[in-house]
């Protein structure tokens, strides 16, 4: 990163915008900023600082951004800083503006201006406008945080002791942002995690075996003489052992057991065989028994079932006849149905005849409704067209208001005008006549009447009008009389075209000229009375055609109901005659004998069910007792109750077999799968603890944690690698600088064993020929020192050549401590470090310095706020 132009507006002291052109020092590539105490000029470090990383120099514990608001800025004047640099053949430029106070544009008071950042690229085109992305991106670009910008670019006024007195850690963050060796890191935090991860695993199965281990299950029988304690993982293997032979065991008593349930099986299903022959032979003992009094209650209902069978044989005669009886009985309902309908179409005849009188009286009414329409309609045709004359008269009658209003006005200024032509005229006259009266002399002819003599003269009017004036009254006057006529014509006209319209009007005896809506809506009206008249005569005469169609209808069916009255009597006639008959042969005395007879199809079927039933019974209880009494002879009945009781008592001894032999069985499946589980976790516990040892000792190992040596870790190592370079490159300029007095050198341990090592400072006193502390140097020898881990950082950074490139260095005092010889050579090595290459820039008050640095920044104050010289 190379400095090209810094902008600085509002800023500091800088009250109006400064701007300093970096590329005028390219020639030497170091310059002096110098000027008065508190003119300004760490601002300018300030500046660069805030746009790369929005905080001052020496970081945001000695200023902060809200506090760079210049109090010589007016209200108007923004501030902000623009910086603009090159990278690696690019050209970049930020816009940054802090939060400040700024008066309000309207009203009084003040108002809180935000912060913003803004950064652009000019060959690539892009432009970002978020604090965050721009932030970013300068890390990106610059490759250092602002701490580490500070330790390496711009040391800020009173950090160049921290350049010596880092800690390892403090330069262990700085080296992995510069040399990325956060590779190493990566490494280290991923062996300790996976050394972690295995411990973890380690504790999951010590857990997991207690848990296993204390499932284990001895109900069935004792433990013997080794009773394990469940609780104590390092006994896991012994206690797996002595199970399996628990296990087998149980497995020998399992045997035993099952044999004696097999023997007890055997002896019950023996008994159970006897017990089912003795239960059939009494069974066959007691059916035998409970036959014989079933038949005998048959017997006893013999008397009912043979009258049920004389009832059946009744019904079997009567059925013969029952297809004559329904002939008859249904000849009978029909003609009854049939003169019932011919008596109530006779009755309704007598009704419709009588509702025919009331129809012609409403079918007159019908007729005299027609002609009332026909009356309203021509009405109505007449009342139409007539609605224009309505709205004709009306305008006419308006018109003619309005035309007599405008007569009498056109009167009255006629006459004004009349009037006012005359006096001009007379006017004119007696003007004229006295004119010609001053003009006569006594002899001479009078020019109107010729008389010589002139006793009386006419007197001289004053204000005489001209000829033109009374010419003008006179138009008037006559175009008034003109409008006069022609609006005695158009009245005139408007009264003829009157009484023609009302001559019109009087045809339908209207006296009076109605609106036109009040006419509209007498048509409106008529037309509805015209069409409920209409539908009313519509009604009467659809009802009375109904009823018509309806009574000839009647009488057909009048007559076809006497036409089947007559049949049907002559057809229930010959039925009687053939059921009556028929009675006679099969015995019955008259149609209510028959009836009796005749059972209904539900008191049949029980009654025959009742018959069969009681015949299927006897004949099935007759055989099962022949089939019994010979099925048991030489039989007697056999006592079950003793042999039940026995095999009672072996059923409850293979339950108690059943149930022992169940505990057993449940106790060995777990027994085994805990077995089982045991040695699966030993061996998985084994092959944890093969890897953990492994990980653990490599993860103590590049951690630096292994006890009893320093606390050395693997990226502190490759750290310490680059830092003996630095070291290296900075012991070149220490040299010149104390002429080979101090040489600088990695501590070779920590201060104790507990803490990280690698990256602490000793340095050589050839004068004493000892090793001692940094922080054991003087002031002078201090900043020597800084200055040369400054620079030697810096050299071994662009020997890299990687994405990190410094090309630019600020320096805030400390030259102040240092001789003249030390300080002529510093002021050498920085100008030789820079070679037109690099920009090195100082800021001291050092006159020295001011006469070996050919190159300024002057910045001097002004009541306005400061401003900044080039020389």
């Amino acid at each position: 990163m190379k400095p090209l132009t810094l902008e600085l507006c509002g800023f500091g002291p800088y009250a109006d915008k400064t701007v300093v052109d970096f590329t005028r020092f390219d020639r030497s590539g170091i310059y002096l900023i110098t000027g008065d105490t508190g003119a300004g000029k760490t601002t300018l470090f300030d500046g660069i600082s805030f746009a790369l990383y929005g905080e001052a120099s020496g970081g945001s514990k000695r200023r902060q951004g809200k506090g760079f608001r210049s109090d010589f800025a007016n209200g108007e004047t923004k501030t902000y800083v623009k910086f603009t640099f090159s990278h690696l053949g690019k050209h970049y430029e930020i816009l940054r503006s802090p939060e400040y106070e700024r008066p309000k544009q309207r009203g009084t008071g003040t108002i809180k201006q935000a912060p913003t950042a803004e950064m652009s690229c000019v060959e690539e085109g892009w432009i970002l406008t978020r604090t965050d992305e721009v932030n970013k991106r300068v890390q990106e670009l610059v490759g250092l945080n602002r701490d580490q910008f500070a330790q390496t670019m711009m040391i800020a006024q009173g950090d160049f002791l921290k350049i010596l007195s880092a800690s390892s850690n403090d330069r262990k963050l700085l080296f992995q942002q510069i040399f990325g060796t956060e590779v190493y890191e990566n490494l280290q935090n991923e062996l300790k995690e996976r050394s972690a991860e295995c411990e973890r695993r380690q504790r999951i199965r010590k857990d997991r075996l207690l848990e296993v281990m204390d499932r284990v299950k001895v109900e069935a029988i004792p433990w013997d003489e080794w009773e394990p304690d469940k609780r104590d993982v390092r006994l896991a293997a012994e206690f797996a052992d002595r199970l399996g032979t628990y296990i087998e065991k149980c497995e020998q008593l399992q045997g035993q057991l099952t044999d004696e349930k097999q023997d007890v099986s055997a002896q019950i299903e023996r008994l159970t065989t006897q017990i089912a022959a003795g239960n059939q032979i009494n069974e066959a003992f007691e059916r035998l028994a409970q036959s014989r009094d079933q038949r005998q209650e048959l017997q006893d209902k013999q008397e009912g079932i043979d009258q049920k069978r004389r009832t059946l044989r009744l019904d079997e005669r009567a059925q013969v006849m029952k297809a004559d009886w329904q002939r008859y009985t249904s000849s009978m309902t029909r003609l009854t149905k049939t003169e019932a309908e011919h008596g109530r179409a006779v009755e309704k005849q007598k009704l419709m005849e009588a509702l025919q009188a009331g129809l012609e009286a409403e079918s007159r009414e019908a007729d005299c409704l027609e002609q009332e329409n026909q009356r309203l309609k021509l009405d109505n045709g007449r009342l139409g067209e007539l609605i224009p004359v309505v709205g004709d008269l009306n305008l006419c009658v308006k018109a003619l208001s309005s035309g007599r209003d405008r007569l009498v006005e056109l009167e009255r200024e006629s006459a004004e005008l009349r009037a006012g032509y005359q006096e001009l005229r007379n006017r004119f006259y007696r003007g004229q006549a006295g004119l010609l009266a001053a003009g006569l002399e006594e002899g001479i002819p009078c020019p109107v009447c010729g008389s010589l003599h002139h006793p009386t003269l006419a007197a001289g009017e004053e204000n005489v009008p001209t000829r033109e004036a009374v010419e003008a009254a006179e138009a008037q006057s006559l175009a008034k009389d003109r409008a006069l006529g022609e609006q005695s014509e158009t009245l005139a006209g408007l009264m003829e075209k009157e009484r023609e319209l009302r001559r019109r009007l009087g045809t339908v005896g209207l006296d009076e000229v109605p609106d036109q809506e009040t006419w509209k809506k007498r048509l409106a009206n008529q037309e509805n009375v015209i069409k409920r008249q209409e539908r009313k005569i519509r009604e009467i005469r659809e009802k009375k055609q109904e009823a018509e169609r309806q009574y000839q209808a009647l009488l057909g069916q009048i007559s076809v109901l006497a036409k089947t009255k007559e049949n049907q009597n002559i057809e229930a006639t010959e039925a009687k005659k053939r059921f009556e008959d028929r009675c006679g042969e099969q015995g019955f005395a008259d149609e209510d004998a028959f009836q009796a007879a005749m059972l209904p199809d539900a008191e049949r079927r029980m009654l025959a069910d009742d018959v069969k039933a009681y015949e299927t019974a006897l004949t099935a209880v007759e055989a099962v007792i022949r089939s019994l009494e010979v099925s048991l002879t030489d039989q007697r009945p056999v006592k079950v109750e003793e042999l039940a009781d026995g095999k009672a008592s072996l059923e409850m001894r293979r339950d108690q077999l059943e149930n022992r032999l169940r505990v057993l069985e449940s106790q060995n499946g777990i027994n085994r799968e805990v077995k089982k589980e045991i040695n699966a976790l030993l061996e998985e516990t084994a092959t944890i603890n093969e890897e953990w040892a492994v990980l653990s000792d490599l993860s103590d190992t590049v951690s630096g944690q292994l006890s009893g040596k320093a606390k050395l870790s693997l990226e502190t190592y490759v750290q310490q690698y680059y830092f003996r370079q630095v070291i290296a490159a900075a012991n070149r300029r220490l040299a010149g600088l104390t002429d080979g007095l101090y040489t600088l050198r990695c501590k070779e341990a920590a201060k104790d064993k507990r803490s990280q090592s690698g990256l602490d400072l000793d340095v050589l006193d050839r004068s004493t020929g000892q090793w001692r502390d940094i922080s054991t140097l003087s002031g002078g020898e201090s900043f020597m020192a800084a200055l040369s881990m400054a620079l030697g950082l810096s050299d071994v950074v662009q020997s890299r050549s990687g994405g990190i490139r410094l090309e630019a260095m600020f320096i805030d005092e400390g030259f102040g401590s240092l001789d003249e010889a030390t300080l002529k050579q510093a002021v050498d090595m920085l100008a030789r470090l820079a070679d037109g290459s690099r920009l090195i820039g100082v800021i001291s008050h050092v006159s020295e310095l001011k006469m070996r640095i050919d190159q300024k920044l002057v910045i001097r104050k002004g009541p306005g706020g400061s401003y900044v010289e080039a020389e």
